[in-house]
């Protein structure tokens, strides 16, 4: 008799006998639910939220022995003996949000859309970079519309003013992301800064090597300007007129605009390299990947970039001379980019 009564169940609304298979009631059209099964899941509900709950510490008095659970009281309430602090509450950590948002062409993880302190994600760092980028307009815009306006200099001489005043743009491209970094609490690994004293020693070594490669690149780039030139570009010509020129100033100047000169150059230095490589380079690197591939096709990406950001004016209105300016920074950046992947550590390309 008992074995035929397992093989029914009845409805939870009208009472009709079912059999077990069922899964809605054939009298009044409703879906079978197991009132049993409805009570097991509530009472795991319960007793997961009361494991999360975490029971308060209590303190002992040293004098009654006493158990005092109260955070508030400083002194046992039967003795009045002083208490010790109270120990802080382990307290769980939030659960992860989950799930998936639309964002206007796919569905994306949210936990990949998620700020982090010490990797970049591609849109976070993109907007960082394409805001400084903007700075750099606006201030260069700023400056050299001024002095056009209230100077009338020659402009087929450079003066040491020119070439202070050329270093300024500069200075800001890397401001907003050290700002950003600040503001979000952010730690520096995230530009892939590591001051540690055997890391800033490995930094100089391996710095001051680049420097060396790179005064090999300035050379031959010379060999370049020659090579053009016997090809009948008169045009570049002008490229050693230039820094001829820009060297003379130099050796004219006073010590004082020297220093002066010296300072904005590796303030701007560090700045640049904050932008490119601290930001620009590791935010495409968690794009491409951490591996031998994906470091190279980046620092490939980020000398391009960077290459004809400097030289896309030189492109457009001195062609060819912007040949040269655009091989230059490339050679420059793609050394950059290899110095720095050495160990990660920023400081070595800032060195260089």
């Amino acid at each position: 008799m008992s074995d035929e009564n397992d093989k029914f169940k009845y409805c939870v609304y009208c009472g009709e006998k079912l059999e077990e298979d069922r899964v809605y009631c054939p009298k009044c059209g409703k879906l079978v639910v197991k009132p049993k099964e409805r009570k097991e899941k509530d009472q795991k509900t319960k007793t997961k939220q009361a494991s999360k709950t975490k029971e308060i510490p209590g303190r002992k008095c040293p004098n009654c022995g006493s158990i005092i659970k109260s955070r508030i009281l400083k002194q046992c309430p039967i003795c009045n003996t002083k208490l010790k602090e109270p120990p802080l509450v382990e307290t769980e950590p939030p659960d992860e949000e989950s799930g998936f948002i639309f964002t206007g062409e796919k569905l994306q993880p949210q936990s990949k859309l998620k700020l982090k302190k010490a990797e970049w994600n591609l849109r976070e760092g993109l907007n960082i970079v394409g805001n400084s980028i903007l700075i750099y307009i606006a201030v260069m815009f700023a400056i050299y519309t001024t002095i056009s306006y209230f100077m009338q200099t020659p402009t087929d001489t450079i003066t040491i003013f020119d070439i202070l005043i050329g270093q300024v743009p500069e200075l800001f491209l890397g401001i907003y992301p050290i700002l950003y970094i600040i503001s979000k609490n952010h730690t520096y690994e995230k530009l892939g800064l590591n001051l540690g004293n055997r890391q800033l020693i490995l930094a100089l070594f391996i710095g001051v090597a680049g420097g060396i490669c790179l005064y090999f690149v300035n050379n031959f780039m010379s060999l370049v300007v020659n090579f053009f030139k016997t090809l009948g570009f008169n045009d570049f010509v002008a490229v050693e007129k230039y820094f001829a020129d820009y060297g003379q100033s130099l050796i004219n100047a006073d010590f004082y605009w020297i220093i002066l000169f010296a300072f904005l150059l590796i303030i701007a230095s560090i700045s640049s390299e904050v932008l490119f490589r601290g930001t620009l380079h590791n935010t495409l690197k968690e794009k491409f990947g951490k591996d031998l591939g994906g470091k190279f096709v980046v620092i490939i990406i980020v000398a391009i970039l960077v290459s004809l950001a400097y030289s896309g004016l030189f492109l457009i209105f001195e062609f060819p001379i912007g040949i040269y300016f655009l091989l230059l920074y490339l050679f420059i950046n793609i050394i950059l980019g290899i110095i720095y992947e050495i160990n990660g550590n920023l400081a070595n390309s800032i060195v260089a």
